[in-house]
């Protein structure tokens, strides 16, 4: 599936021997017409290897808080946790990786089926 999506760096990438990644949190929510105000429904965590050579070189500028925007293919798996119980991972792999300035607005997720 193919994916944008735009939240904020939970710290510098990492380098665990294979490919670089980055772990992005995009919140989750509506604004509420009727309440007037943003309804919150957590943080969504992104797994994000950048899959160009552009998109590798972009990965080195995330800093904790950085406003990320990534750009490029969702993938969803399940997997077993330690603790026995069941994980989802959302990974992306991205074609493009930008960074943004703090704006009033949320970061947001939006995803088109690419079929």
């Amino acid at each position: 599936m193919r994916i944008e999506a735009s939240g904020y760096a939970g710290g510098p990438a990492e380098h665990d021997g294979g490919k670089p990644t980055l772990s992005i949190g995009v919140n989750q929510g509506y604004w509420s017409k009727t309440e007037n105000k943003w309804v919150d429904q957590g943080t969504v965590w992104l797994r994000v290897t950048p899959r160009t050579p552009k998109a590798q070189k972009e990965l080195d500028y995330a800093r904790r808080g950085s406003i990320v925007h990534v750009t490029g293919e969702l993938t969803i798996r399940t997997y077993e946790r330690r603790d026995g119980g069941k994980g989802v991972s959302y990974d992306v792999y991205a074609d493009s990786i930008s960074y943004g300035h703090a704006q009033t607005n949320e970061p947001t997720m939006k995803g088109s089926s690419s079929c």
